[in-house]
């Protein structure tokens, strides 16, 4: 499994920590093998081609993006306000799906799961 961390300067505390939750993230999904899909963190990617690499609608990528921003992970906009996703959303809302269908976990619950500091 690729892992997809976007390689950025870390100016902070607050990066570092943002930087390591991400690759315990990643290595969380690879310890239970599973599969995120082959995106690049640093493209952007419209409603459509993200749910399109998703397999799902745009209304129900809106549902999930939803919830991850209630959850504190930010689902970029651009200039018209438009929700642009990338690698790493893709992959937190595919970890989201699987924790939904795999583990019958509530979506709400996913959300809270795969953007928590504790990945364990």
């Amino acid at each position: 499994m690729k892992k997809y961390i976007c390689k950025r300067k870390v100016n902070s505390g607050n990066q570092l920590k943002e930087a390591t939750r991400k690759v315990a993230f990643y290595d969380w999904l690879k310890e239970r093998e599973w599969e995120i899909p082959e995106v690049n963190c640093r493209e952007e990617y419209t409603p459509k081609q993200a749910a399109d690499i998703l397999e799902s609608g745009t209304e129900t990528l809106k549902k999930y993006a939803l919830l991850l921003e209630h959850n504190g992970h930010p689902v970029h906009r651009n200039a018209r306000n438009h929700r642009v996703y990338n690698g790493i959303d893709i992959a937190l809302i595919k970890a989201m799906i699987k924790l939904n269908r795999e583990k019958s976990m509530p979506l709400e619950d996913a959300a809270s799961k795969v953007t928590s500091s504790d990945v364990d």
